[in-house]
């Protein structure tokens, strides 16, 4: 693996891979964290706990949407002497 390549990750290496991989839905929740932590000194586990939040979040949204019905209505033509004859 990348013992052999003499290759070693950093916590900040793995948090921006998350941060990149994330998709563009996430990306206010990603500048937010961005500007209000050092990502150099943020531990990987507040970072998953932060987007396990968020995701919270966005799946209660999503659960209100969809309960939340819309009505339409049809149109019809009418002439106006029909219209004047309902009056």
């Amino acid at each position: 693996g990348l013992k052999v390549l003499k290759k070693s990750y950093t916590t900040y290496d793995h948090v921006q891979k998350i941060q990149r991989c994330l998709p563009l839905v996430w990306r206010p929740t990603v500048t937010a964290i961005e500007e209000a932590k050092d990502l150099k000194k943020m531990i990987l586990e507040v970072l998953i706990s932060n987007l396990i939040s968020h995701e919270m979040v966005l799946n209660v949204d999503a659960a209100a949407q969809k309960k939340s019905k819309s009505v339409a209505l049809q149109s019809t033509k009418t002439s106006p002497k029909a219209l004047k004859a309902n009056l």
